[in-house]
């Protein structure tokens, strides 16, 4: 009971940043004096900490603040996308520490490489500051991952296939940097910025949502009832190889006519009539030259969208979710696509569902299976904060329990 206790106390103030013990003892419906034992633990423990009172409103006595401590407990969080990585520490309550962005090309995108540079950027955060207490290391891959054992059985765009991400990782993170006590996790990119976006972002506060993110390719993370929805394997969510158009273009995944063929980045280049390649900045190109008016911009963020609304309407027909949050390109031009992904749902989707669905574009923005990746490093602590050593033996471990 104790464990479960704290583990609901530090959940809550993680998830918001900090909270009044007032606040707790509403939420949790756990008795003030259990909240202040329970506080009092997890703040010897460094994992959050206890400021000034603050007038609540409600009758009684200011209540102290309880806040995460972003630098008792960090979490190594990377984002592997096709053409550059993302890598940052985070702390409790969503505090980053530090953030690094390394491009990727045809050379450096392969499995050796990457693994290469990850350690790389490991070493080199953990020596810049050698005092954090790092308890994972989440990262994100754009593929189909086995989260059980952390193996990216494909990911299509990076030209990975049978890839033991996680062992492989393990093993440098020994040999090279005598790491040996590190839990390391992977996840499917999408359906981690969809646990990012869920929990500190667009779809906060929704029970039903389905998060669709667009880079090179498209993925998607499906919340059901406040919970994520794996399948069998923990495969569920790869909306991009839903086939929107059967006579269409081949997909890397060895299909014809995935939605991502559609709606991906390389799709807006080819309306745009540019070559395949570049990343975010080639967008950024594309929407300058929408905001100053250029129809053939327009004219490919129209097309984009409408077969982005094709897709939309079949997802709200079968899921019927209260928000879409579009992430990755879609966010950055969400209100270049907007209008014709509109016309497409309204027309295709059954009223009672669409009634019901907001589409927004993702907060996080491009961090979010960055942040999605940190979430689920902390996810062992979260369970269980008596995971981390008490710093203070005078806490009275057995009041808790009650």
């Amino acid at each position: 009971m104790r464990q479960q206790n704290l583990s609901t106390v530090l959940g809550q103030v993680h998830r918001a940043g900090q909270l009044s013990r007032a606040a707790l003892t509403t939420s949790t419906g756990l008795n003030r004096s259990t909240i202040r034992t329970l506080v009092a633990e997890l703040e010897q423990r460094h994992l959050v900490t206890e400021g000034d009172a603050v007038v609540t409103g409600s009758p009684g006595r200011p209540s102290p603040v309880v806040a995460a401590r972003g630098d008792g407990a960090v979490v190594l969080a990377a984002d592997v996308k096709v053409s550059r990585i993302i890598f940052a520490v985070v702390g409790l309550g969503g505090t980053v520490h530090q953030r690094v962005e390394v491009p990727l090309t045809d050379d450096s995108r392969g499995v050796a490489p990457t693994v290469d540079r990850l350690v790389e950027l490991i070493g080199t955060a953990l020596a810049e500051s050698p005092d954090l207490h790092v308890v994972g290391l989440g990262v994100s891959v754009a593929g189909i991952v086995r989260v059980a054992d952390g193996f990216v059985h494909l990911a299509p765009n990076l030209g990975w296939v049978d890839v033991p991400l996680a062992n492989l990782l393990v093993d440098r993170l020994s040999g090279d940097l005598g790491i040996t006590d590190l839990d390391v996790v992977i996840g499917n990119e999408a359906d981690l910025g969809a646990l990012a976006e869920h929990v500190r972002g667009a779809g906060s506060g929704t029970r039903d949502m389905v998060y669709v993110s667009g880079e090179i390719g498209v993925g998607g993370g499906i919340v059901v009832d406040g919970r994520p929805l794996v399948g069998r394997s923990g495969y569920a969510g790869e909306i991009g190889h839903m086939v929107v158009n059967p006579e269409g273009r081949p997909c890397h995944c060895g299909s014809i006519g995935c939605w991502e063929t559609e709606i991906g980045q390389r799709a807006l280049l080819r309306h745009m009539g540019w070559a395949d390649g570049g990343d975010h900045e080639v967008v950024d190109a594309i929407m300058r030259e929408a905001s100053a008016g250029s129809q053939r911009a327009l004219d490919a963020f129209a097309e984009v969208g409408t077969w982005l609304g094709i897709g939309l309407a079949s997802l709200i027909n079968v899921l019927n979710p209260q928000r879409v949050v579009l992430g990755g390109v879609f966010a950055r031009a969400f209100s270049y696509l907007i209008d014709a992904a509109r016309v497409e749902v309204d027309r295709r989707s059954l009223g009672p569902a669409r009634a019901v669905t907001a589409i927004t574009p993702a907060t996080l923005g491009e961090d979010s299976s960055l942040v999605g990746a940190a979430e689920m490093a902390f996810t062992p602590v979260l369970a269980d904060p008596t995971l981390l050593p008490l710093h203070d033996t005078d806490v009275d471990v057995a009041a808790t329990a009650s």
